[in-house]
């Protein structure tokens, strides 16, 4: 698990230094789960907000250079976004789906 997070460190270093449209979110699939890593240095405090259960508030846990983790099951089908500092946060995902308010969520699925 370190060796991940070494990883990505060094992903997100470089991403950084693409200019401001690199993406700041990650997601690894690890056996029956899947990480959902946002960069936010700034942040004083990170949640995530899944369809699974109901959008209850997970919180995230620091990993060092703002990065912030949630495991999640990799099993089903589900939408997310972020709440950072009490504010919600839809980054940038590569799927969506439209939520009841007329805007987007950030779409995790398993793959075939």
């Amino acid at each position: 698990m370190r060796l991940f997070y070494a990883s990505l460190l060094i992903i997100v270093a470089a991403a950084s230094c693409a200019g401001p449209s690199a993406s700041t979110h990650f997601q690894r699939v690890d056996g029956g789960h899947v990480d959902l890593v946002l960069k936010a240095p700034a942040a004083r405090n990170v949640e995530l907000a899944a369809s699974l259960d109901g959008f209850r508030p997970r919180i995230a846990h620091a990993r060092g250079m703002g990065l912030w983790v949630v495991r999640m099951p990799a099993d089903q089908e589900f939408t997310y976004f972020y709440l950072v500092d009490g504010h919600p946060y839809k980054p940038a995902c590569d799927m969506t789906e439209r939520d009841d308010f007329g805007g987007t969520d950030c779409l995790f699925s398993p793959g075939p």
